[in-house]
């Protein structure tokens, strides 16, 4: 006792020049004493123990933190409604099942000793509670609590280190307990004492809902980061960058958590400067420190890549801290002086930068990973930095940008790099331009086309973003991640799945629902010309026509994503349905603006032309929905000659656009039987089918129907019809077509239904073959391979082989096929040729020999080509995921732990959700949409404006039918203009709800 004594008053001695940092000092002790002994063993080279430690210490963070509600800052703030005994009250319930939760999620993903598991667990736990009684204790003044407190976390912990640097066993197994348990220091008192105080029965869970908001979010996606960052680089490297975040972080979340509340009392209250110049001088000394280490880092030449890495790590940590000072500094101003919840910048600072580690990994290598404390630091000071809690008025503004440039302004260009279908790739550092109608990236993100509407949702969610609008969208966003991460991790438990593959597949889903954040804070200007609606029909009113112009140039009979300058990807998939539904919104809200009115007379050649060469049912649907309820429109707003004008030059031009002479009737070919294989046909082939073509012309349709029965009747082996059908087909109806070659070609070699001529035949199918017929091609392939009829000749089996494999009308499973065909023949070793990528290998290997999907060669019925692609073939690719996701409880709960089992898309958002992350990751998008109804029925369309039921109008469409036969919403061009409209929906409807009431 009297020893204890003499260093309390030792300790007292030291600490009191330094008075007002020993609560902080005492609960840094308290809750970074793991993040010290992570320190440790990175500094002693134990990279791999480190990385041990570290995900222990996340799983204790992702479950105490998210529960933490930021008792400290409410204990010490101005925040009355929750007392000490409700938080210590709300601790000890969730105490025991918080502690088997860090237990489970520790074991779950690697293989640790139950021991030290359990050991820093049990440190954990005793943190939790001592975290209370030291602010609690601070709050009274009571230094003599923190002073002893202090010393024994200090003695404890230097006796553990010892014991880990000397490797004694059995003393490391003592001093860990002794370790753990030390935070129980007066624990027993403090309860009972906080317990007497307060009505021990009164509880309420409502009051912590805002402040556990914010740590779910900090905590889970700490979590998430030290996962990705061991996934991506591996254990060892993962242990020292660890090592390397906590020497700097250590430094932020001390302010954070222990100085900063303190600070802002002593700065606010007391007005102790000199407390503020000591911090400042220690942000000096943290960039000049930080500073020299990188600079040293990256100029010795002596050090090996993990060790530069390394030492650049603890550099820009220690850089890095101190901007991240910055920003926890006004998070805690704005947490007690302003006495306001900051879920909403926190959700986005948290999920922006654990979006950014996978690609920014993929594009720079390992060597990006000393840089992600200080990207992190730098995104989190301008979140916080540009929060303005003060203002609440619906024309929210911030001095963030120039002053010469208006908010309107910003927004302007904002909404003009939404929309403009502009795309870019990191690895040429400019305009994609490329002609290819599907072009491949080959797997990489680099060359990965993106949409200039990331440029623009990034400067809006800086400059432009109301974070007091925005706690719909933030919800649903951490709804969203939060359930999304929960399929993953619970999910790889019972299935064993690839966790890496799906968290970057998650982040594929995310990143476009940022743009709810910028439609939520969208401001109407007072001049329409620059609303929305009116930017977004300016810039396609330029895009449509130079596309249109662009395609006939080029004679590709479908649209070319080619426009010279720049090129559109996913130009058919995503892009044509999506524009036709914005020009038909932008035209009926802005119908009294002459300038709208005049460019749309203008544009109606483009649009109707446009509308036919997309090669889309939506887009005809769209077009025709659209013109007829524009004409309606128009004439009930007394607008006749204008309707009537643009009625005519729409439809005229829409007529014409289906009969150009210089598009042929679209053929079919062998091998095609799903929709993307049959649109990439089409392309190649330069010609476009039509279905209200098929009506007007009697001998295309007299022509398909013989061409099915012919087709059906030799699949049936009904030879005597199927020659009649397609002889009746080459003479009667004078029809040249090379497909109606190759089966009279057959008749005639093989002697089917007609006197044998094998010269006649073989003439015929290498007609077909010549005319680009792939299964003509890999007929006389396989007879020269194996001598059916023929001299057995390898090199001219190769030849059509080759052909094959070279057509563009040719599927890439046929190619894989044809190639291992290719490959086996005897002859030179060095032809061994590769036609597919690997990607493209690995997906068709996996399809062709497992059979999970089999292709249906027969021939279809031509005159139904695009129906059953469309829709029949939609059902059968529905079926099969419908399938598999109801294949267990746990597939339908939780989705396939093994990210996009099936090689074919499931063309429909909401499935491809369920099959990857299961039913609980699409319960945001049902509660989103139930509270979407809810508003439109609370305001009722008596009260609402014409624009926002045209808005409701269009994004059901978007939301219920586009993206019911597409996957648009998770791309990112398609998927921010979709979650934009929706936010600017979400702002409307509570502006008219806050109106009518």
């Amino acid at each position: 006792m009297t020893l204890l004594k003499l260093n309390n008053s030792m300790i007292r001695n030291i600490v009191n020049k330094y008075m007002h940092f020993i609560f902080p000092f005492a609960y840094s002790l308290n809750m970074f004493s793991m993040t010290m002994l992570l320190i440790l063993l990175g500094l002693m080279g134990e990279a791999e123990t480190a990385a041990d430690v570290a995900i222990v210490q996340a799983a204790t963070l992702v479950v105490f933190m998210a529960f933490g509600a930021n008792a400290r800052n409410i204990i010490l703030g101005n925040d009355n409604n929750i007392s000490i005994a409700q938080i210590l009250k709300f601790r000890y319930y969730l105490l025991l099942p918080l502690a088997v939760l860090s237990f489970l999620l520790s074991k779950s993903f690697i293989e640790l000793d139950s021991f030290i598991v359990i050991g820093l667990i049990m440190r954990r736990s005793f943190e939790w509670i001592a975290e209370l009684n030291i602010s609690c204790n601070e709050k009274e003044n009571n230094k003599n609590y923190a002073y002893s407190y202090s010393l024994i976390q200090i003695i404890t912990f230097l006796t553990l280190a010892i014991t880990i640097l000397f490797g004694k066993n059995n003393f490391i197994s003592i001093s860990l307990f002794v370790w753990a348990i030390s935070p129980a220091y007066k624990m027993v008192s403090f309860s009972r004492r906080s317990f007497s105080k307060s009505n021990f029965s009164y509880f309420t869970w409502r009051s912590f809902l805002p402040h556990l908001g914010s740590s779910w979010i900090i905590s889970i996606s700490m979590y998430v980061f030290r996962i990705l960052i061991i996934l991506l680089a591996g254990k060892s490297i993962a242990g020292m960058m660890f090592s390397a975040y906590a020497i700097g972080g250590m430094i932020s979340s001390v302010y954070a958590y222990a100085l900063g509340p303190s600070l802002a009392i002593g700065t606010y209250i007391n007005s102790k400067a000199n407390l503020v110049n000591k911090t400042n001088a220690v942000l000096l000394v943290l960039f000049l420190i930080g500073s020299g280490i990188s600079i040293f880092a990256l100029q010795n030449d002596s050090f090996t890549q993990m060790t530069r890495n390394y030492n650049l790590a603890i550099g820009l940590s220690l850089f890095g801290s101190a901007i991240m000072f910055l920003a926890q500094k006004k998070r805690i101003h704005l947490l007690q002086l302003y006495n306001v919840d900051v879920f909403v910048p926190d959700v986005i600072a948290n999920i922006l930068i654990i979006s950014i580690v996978p690609f920014a990994f993929y594009i720079i290598g390992e060597n990006v990973f000393p840089y992600l404390f200080l990207i992190n630091s730098i995104l989190s000071l301008f979140i916080f930095a540009i929060y303005n809690p003060s203002i609440e008025k619906d024309n929210y503004t911030r001095n963030v940008t120039a002053k010469s440039i208006s908010r309107v302004a910003t927004q302007s260009i904002v909404l003009i790099l939404i929309i403009a279908p502009v795309f870019f790739q990191i690895s040429r550092l400019g305009v994609f331009n490329d002609s290819a109608m599907n072009y491949y990236h080959g797997g990489s993100i680099s060359n990965l086309p993106l949409p200039f509407s990331i440029i623009g949702c990034a400067i809006g969610m800086l400059f432009l973003v109301n974070y007091k609008k925005c706690h719909v969208p933030a919800i649903f966003l951490f709804s969203l991640f939060l359930l999304m991460m929960v399929s993953i991790f619970f999910g790889h438990t019972i299935l064993e799945g690839n966790i890496r593959d799906r968290i970057i597949f998650l982040i594929q889903f995310i990143l476009p629902v940022f743009a709810l954040f910028l439609g939520a804070s969208y401001i109407a200007p007072e001049n329409k010309a620059l609303s929305f609606q009116a930017i977004f029909f300016y810039t396609i009113a330029l895009v449509i026509p130079m596309q249109v112009m662009a395609t006939l140039y080029q004679a590709t009979g479908i649209l070319t994503p080619d426009l010279y300058i720049f090129s559109i990807y996913q130009h058919l998939q995503y892009v044509p349905a999506l524009l036709l539904v914005i020009f038909f919104m932008g035209l009926l809200t802005l119908k009294d603006m002459k300038s709208i009115r005049l460019i749309a007379l203008m544009m109606s050649p483009f649009i109707a032309t446009y509308s036919v060469l997309s090669f889309s049912s939506l887009s005809l649907l769209i077009f025709i929905v659209g013109t007829l309820s524009s004409l309606f429109i128009l004439l009930f707003d007394k607008k006749v000659i204008f309707a009537c004008s643009l009625f005519v030059f729409l439809a005229v031009s829409f007529i014409t656009a289906l009969n150009l002479e210089k598009f042929n009737i679209y053929e079919y070919e062998l091998y095609h039987t799903n929709y993307i294989q049959q649109k990439n046909a089409a392309l190649t082939n330069k010609k476009i089918y039509s279905l209200l073509k098929r009506f007007s012309d009697p001998n295309l349709k007299q022509y398909l129907e013989n061409l099915k029965l012919a087709a059906d009747a030799f699949e049936k082996g009904e030879f005597d019809l199927s020659f009649a059908k397609f002889n009746y087909l080459a003479k009667t109806l004078n029809v040249n077509s090379p497909f109606v070659d190759y089966y009279l070609g057959l008749h005639y070699y093989d002697g089917l239904a007609v006197t044998e001529n094998k010269e006649k035949g073989l003439g015929m199918i290498v007609s077909a073959a010549d005319a680009g017929v792939p299964v003509a091609q890999l007929y006389l392939g396989e007879i020269y391979a194996l001598g059916i009829n023929v001299m057995k000749d390898s090199s001219t089996a190769r030849k059509w082989y080759s052909r094959v494999l070279e057509n563009k009308k040719t599927d890439l499973t046929t190619k894989y096929m044809v190639r291992k065909k290719y490959n086996n023949l005897e002859g030179d070793s060095s032809k061994i040729i590769k036609y597919l990528d690997d990607a493209d290998e690995m997906k068709i290997a996996i399809q062709v020999e497992s059979e999970e999907i089999k292709y249906n060669n027969r021939i279809l019925d031509v005159s139904k080509r695009i129906p059953d692609a469309n829709y029949s073939g939609r059902m059968f690719i529905w079926r099969y995921y419908i399938e598999n996701i109801l294949d267990s409880i746990d597939v339908f709960l939780f989705g396939h732990a093994e990210r996009n089992k099936p090689v074919l898309s499931a063309h429909n958002y909401y499935l491809d959700i369920v099959y990857n992350f299961g039913f609980i990751a699409l319960l945001p998008f049902l509660t989103l949409f139930g509270y979407s109804f809810y508003g439109i029925y609370k305001v009722g369309f008596n009260n609402m404006s014409f624009s926002l039921v045209l808005l409701i109008i269009s994004l059901i469409f978007i939301l219920l039918v586009d993206n019911f036969f597409k996957v648009g919403m998770r791309q990112p061009y398609s998927g921010i203009i979709t979650f934009f409209l929706w936010g600017v929906f979400l702002s409307k409807v509570t502006s008219a709800h806050d109106k009518h009431e």
